[in-house]
């Protein structure tokens, strides 16, 4: 039996978890994200 699968959901929730205050003051900047928002974008100031 193979863990691969549940380690991929947790490496997947951890990058998620560890984005949410980048998202978080992305949007906080008042952007119209009704057309939602690319992960890609919210994270840019990040780089």
């Amino acid at each position: 039996m193979s863990r691969s699968p549940l380690h991929d959901v947790v490496r997947t929730w951890q990058a998620r978890l560890a984005a949410a205050p980048a998202v978080d003051a992305f949007l906080a900047l008042g952007v119209d994200e009704s057309e939602g928002v690319e992960l890609a974008d919210a994270l840019a100031d990040l780089r």
